[in-house]
């Protein structure tokens, strides 16, 4: 089975609230989310710094799949200061409300993966996986074949 690496559309940080573990860790463990918005997202699937979110219409997508490693939780989010320009800039948008898509797999084996130990692209994606994703926007998500050389000594 054919494996992608994905870099999402960067468009937040983790925010105040998020409790996380240790931040020198890949991936970080995750473990009540807060994404903060940075810019206006464009994309159905955004990162945050090992925090992914995902559009309700993509989370709805997922639950009718049979795709492995992740998991639909809530998703706390909060606004940088400089968000209200990028939000100046779509009057007339509403905001999605965005959950959270905790990644539970393991790389190259589930669905959807981490990569273990630093990386440019930690997030793992089956073939299967990929073609869903696919059927929403990815318009800002780099995208590149993964293959097992690319996992770390701790991989």
């Amino acid at each position: 089975m054919n494996f992608y690496l994905l870099g999402p559309e960067a468009a937040g940080q983790l925010g105040n609230s998020c409790v996380h573990g240790d931040l020198t860790e890949r991936p970080v463990n995750i473990m009540v989310p807060d994404f903060e918005f940075q810019f206006w997202p464009h994309d159905d699937l955004l990162n945050g710094f090992f925090t992914y979110a995902c559009t309700p219409e993509l989370a709805d997508g997922l639950k009718k799949s049979s795709l492995t490693g992740f998991e639909l939780a809530k998703l706390n989010v909060s606004f940088e200061e400089r968000f209200q320009q990028w939000a100046d800039l779509h009057k007339g948008e509403q905001l999605p409300e965005f959950q959270w898509l905790k990644i539970t797999g393991r790389a190259g084996v589930d669905d959807f993966g981490l990569i273990q130990g630093p990386c440019r692209l930690p997030l793992v994606v089956s073939g299967r996986a990929f073609g869903v994703l696919n059927q929403f926007k990815l318009e800002y998500c780099d995208i590149e074949n993964y293959t097992r050389q690319k996992l770390s000594a701790a991989g």
